[in-house]
């Protein structure tokens, strides 16, 4: 999505593009499974809900003459299993106003930091991983299990996930509870179809791969692999990179990219996700004192209803399990009719008949070879300095991709931003050469 929105971008300004596509479809992790289901019902394999203040994709869309339809009008709920099988439902608003508390020290040191990535606060705290910090805090067992019930929407376990990621929540969003959330009307996929008819169906080439990409002192040369192992090389002015962090590293640069943008592309981690797709004879999860999407403890991770305006007597219930839940939702869909799944749901209401699942999907991303992760998860290890480098043009070849977005990363909004920030800049530097 990314390295569409900078080509139709660059378009717009009259720029001539090319775009190199190494899946045999448009879209990267934004996936929409249309053939799955019964009902002519769809549903979204990958990048899906758009927060109120994603702005840049909502006018993206708006421009493209695409709508908007709101999603999960209740925000999130949450659903904690205790040890003793039980479980209870409650507002995602109590994990939030929880963590305010355990955090609050690092939070108000943070802002005295003023967020600044490269500060020694900054970085202090960002060496401490969520499980690290409840731990310091004393919080009790039952932080740690709302902790956990996170994997569906930071794709890591506590262990494995910098406090820095939970800061930022709390200082940017906040609850996602409260968030007001919405998806592209007839599916998300549409957004990249429109992007691409405006740049042009002959200027992308699918299922080829960018291999190697050597900057000389007046263009760029990128070499391009078919899908047959053949091999082209293209010439351009400027090279714009929107492929997932552990894709970038399989790329040859010549000259090499500077030691610390290098380093911190081999540094990123992103996170294990396991999205499913089940529809029902019935929606038994639509009740109207409860949510439609709670984050869970369970293996199933977060689940969510994700047909909620499709016509049709079935319906979908979407799981998004991360980190570790992300391959125990696999051992799940190897269970008979997917009794796993349905045994893990029990909790969400209806009787054995209605959690009979008559169709369904998934879609393993860390087995994807194209992104080989859900989406860019920062982890103790990973110095938020670096964050800058990983948007950082070096000559002649720039950077985008949800993972470079400061402000909206993990989201199809950051893949937006990043691509049009991307594109401005390839013309500033257009502008300032031929201004010398």
């Amino acid at each position: 999505m990314a390295g569409l929105t900078a080509a139709y971008e660059l378009r717009r300004r009259g720029a001539e593009v090319r775009v190199i596509e190494a899946r045999a479809r448009l879209g990267g992790r934004v996936h929409t499974i249309r053939n799955s289901f019964r009902h002519d019902q769809y549903a979204e394999a990958g990048g899906e809900l758009i927060e109120e203040e994603h702005t840049a994709v909502q006018e993206l869309a708006r421009r493209l003459r695409l709508s908007t339809e709101p999603a999960l009008k209740r925000g999130f709920g949450q659903y904690i299993a205790r040890r003793n099988g039980r479980g209870i439902v409650a507002s995602e608003s109590t994990t939030w106003e929880a963590f305010e508390r355990y955090f609050a020290r690092a939070c108000d040191e943070y802002a005295r930091a003023e967020y600044a990535p490269d500060s020694p606060i900054t970085r202090a705290w960002a060496r401490l991983s969520l499980d690290d910090a409840l731990r310091r805090a004393q919080a009790p067992a039952s932080a740690r299990r709302m902790a956990m019930a996170l994997r569906g929407f930071f794709l890591a376990e506590p262990e494995e996930l910098s406090l820095l990621m939970v800061l930022d929540q709390l200082r940017e969003n906040g609850d996602p509870a409260r968030l007001k959330m919405m998806r592209i009307a007839g599916g998300n996929d549409r957004l990249a179809t429109a992007l691409a008819k405006q740049i042009g169906i002959t200027a992308i080439s699918l299922r080829h791969e960018a291999i190697a990409i050597t900057q000389a002192s007046g263009d760029v040369r990128v070499t391009i692999k078919d899908g047959h192992g053949v091999r082209s090389e293209a010439v351009a002015d400027y090279a714009i990179v929107t492929v997932p962090a552990p894709i970038v590293r399989r790329i040859k640069f010549l000259p090499h990219l500077p030691d610390p943008q290098q380093h911190a592309i081999d540094a990123l981690v992103y996170g294990r996700a396991t999205k499913t797709l089940l529809q029902f004879a019935r929606p038994f999860w639509r009740r109207p004192d409860r949510p439609r999407a709670f984050g869970t403890n369970l293996d199933v991770g977060a689940v969510w209803d994700g047909s909620e305006h499709q016509r049709g007597p079935g319906a979908i219930l979407v799981s998004l399990a991360g980190g570790a839940a992300s391959t125990a939702a696999q051992e799940l869909l190897r269970t008979p009719d997917l009794e796993g799944f349905s045994q893990q749901l029990r909790w969400l209401g209806g009787s054995p008949r209605d959690r009979r699942v008559i169709a369904s999907d998934c879609f393993v991303w860390e087995d994807d070879p194209w992104s080989n992760g859900g989406y860019a998860v920062f982890t103790p290890g990973f110095d938020p300095a670096w964050r800058r480098w990983l948007a950082m043009p070096a000559g002649r070849v720039l950077f985008a991709g949800e993972h470079t977005s400061l402000e909206s990363q993990g989201y199809i909004n950051g893949a937006v931003l990043s691509g049009q920030r991307a594109a401005l800049e390839a013309m500033t530097l257009f502008r300032a050469a031929r201004a010398t």
